[in-house]
């Protein structure tokens, strides 16, 4: 005889509802919530890295992010992984200028009175130590945390012929996780990479990825994404540990 608790599971999803606030992502069933939808396909893929300039990564920028500099040699990897394997690099550039900046000048104070993340002010630019822009490589302007509102973006993604995008750079919980959400809803498959990416502090990171992980996109590392370019194809289902710091 079945027994109450094994009908109901086999009769459909569990209820959630009652769930412990402390369970972790990976014991959410994957009947709700199925993360392992794509393989990595790196003939579709685009690699964008987000506002590595030196207001986020300069030890003495007003947004520097603890830990930024420490994800430029996976970033740097990355890059040139991409470009040896002709993966398309895609730049963002964060500026709060007005009258784009919009609210975030009031929310940000110092952005208006400093011209912190203006273009032409020196917190904009990219922080020296990251490998540069080439020519053909495409460059982002972007005036809110999501990457795609008010740009060409999605316009570059498509005429490239991409329909999946891997994520670095700054920050995990805030433009990173904004891009994700933004290209998930655009039906593109997203990757963020576990350790090209900062926050604020290591919790929000690792928040960011969770959520991600669950709802939006695949987290994985700088070596399993190389391995992707450098092989051609992901031939299995390769995650990150969510839950893990930056390295």
């Amino acid at each position: 005889m079945v027994d109450a608790g094994a009908k109901v599971e086999a009769t459909g999803p569990p209820n959630l509802a009652r769930r412990s606030e402390t369970m972790a992502v990976d014991d959410i069933p994957k009947i709700v919530f199925g993360k392992e939808y794509f393989l990595v396909d790196p003939s579709d893929a685009a690699l964008i890295v987000i506002d590595m300039q030196n207001s986020f990564i300069a030890t003495d920028g007003l947004f520097n992010v603890p830990g930024g500099q420490e994800i430029i040699p996976a970033i740097n990897r990355l890059v040139n992984g991409a470009r040896e394997h002709g993966v398309p690099v895609i730049w963002t550039q964060s500026d709060h200028s007005p009258p784009a900046g919009g609210l975030i000048l009031d929310r940000s104070p110092l952005v208006k009175y400093r011209q912190e993340l203006w273009r032409g002010h020196p917190s904009f630019d990219l922080f020296p130590d990251v490998v540069q822009p080439v020519q053909g490589e495409s460059s982002v302007t972007k005036h809110k945390y999501d990457a795609f509102h008010g740009t060409d973006l999605e316009m570059i993604l498509r005429n490239l012929g991409k329909g999946t995008i891997v994520i670095t750079g700054v920050t995990t919980e805030c433009c990173c996780e904004s891009t994700a959400r933004a290209g998930f809803f655009r039906d593109l498959k997203v990757v963020v990479v576990s350790d090209a990416m900062a926050s604020f502090t290591n919790e929000m990171h690792v928040q960011a990825c969770d959520r991600i992980d669950l709802h939006f996109g695949r987290v994985m590392t700088s070596l399993a994404i190389l391995d992707v370019f450098g092989s051609g194809h992901e031939a299995a289902m390769v995650a990150a540990p969510v839950g893990t710091a930056t390295s």
